[in-house]
């Protein structure tokens, strides 16, 4: 895609994350206010540092008429030939960026995004867009429609969150186990006591960076090339 021209009045051409200077992603960034920190420019850099392998770097870039850098769009099409929004394979949310500053085109700009992404008809998979970010919700809006118009089917479904456990005011092991389900409570208590007998200490750290080596140790033991800490540049 090259400089495809909308209705809109904006231009939509690919452009790499290498093309898009620090300055206007930052410029961008500092518009959204609802952007998470996985939006960060050094968080996609890392991305593609350690997970890229394979994946086509598809991003979308969107221009005025006078040039100016409007919208970006981290877009990639990994080997199962789907094409998803970079990085979210890996981390918590989306990054959707579009100028939000008074006056803006953050609107034209996402239908014009939209109209660039329905142009291609290999499969599209835009997982982690969440309508709580005005910029997310601006696109939902977008391809929504445009699918419409052209008679093609938008689904919208909700992604199950990770499990979470609330610790506020739980201080120790015991007070978290008083809240979980009895069951439970007694397997992980009869390992506890199984790894005692073994001669393993179990306590609170209090300087978790001194720490870390020996937790990381104890991870690879478990789970080996399998787990976070390979011996890979992703580990």
């Amino acid at each position: 895609m090259v400089g495809m021209s909308t209705p809109s009045g904006c231009t939509v051409s690919t452009a790499p994350l290498a093309a898009i200077s620090i300055a206007d992603w930052e410029r961008l960034l500092a518009t959204n206010p609802a952007a998470s920190a996985f939006s960060l420019r050094a968080v996609h850099d890392a991305w593609w540092g350690g997970y890229g392998d394979g994946a086509e770097d598809l991003s979308l870039v969107v221009r005025t008429s006078a040039g100016t850098i409007c919208a970006y769009l981290p877009l990639m099409r990994r080997p199962d030939g789907v094409r998803y929004l970079g990085a979210t394979f890996h981390v918590d949310y989306a990054t959707v960026l579009l100028d939000f500053t008074p006056g803006s085109c953050a609107t034209r700009a996402a239908t014009a995004l939209a109209a660039a992404l329905l142009q291609d008809n290999a499969p599209l998979d835009l997982r982690r867009l969440r309508r709580s970010d005005p910029a997310h919700a601006l696109l939902i809006d977008a391809l929504t429609a445009a699918a419409r118009e052209q008679r093609r089917t938008a689904t919208l479904t909700v992604e199950e969150p990770a499990p979470a456990i609330d610790l506020v005011g739980v201080t120790d092991l015991d007070a978290h186990l008083e809240r979980i389900d009895k069951k439970d409570r007694h397997e992980i208590r009869r390992k506890f006591r199984r790894g005692e007998s073994a001669g393993v200490a179990i306590d609170a750290s209090d300087d978790l960076l001194r720490d870390l080596p020996e937790f990381i140790r104890l991870h690879r033991s478990r789970w080996g090339e399998g787990g976070l800490f390979t011996s890979t540049p992703k580990g």
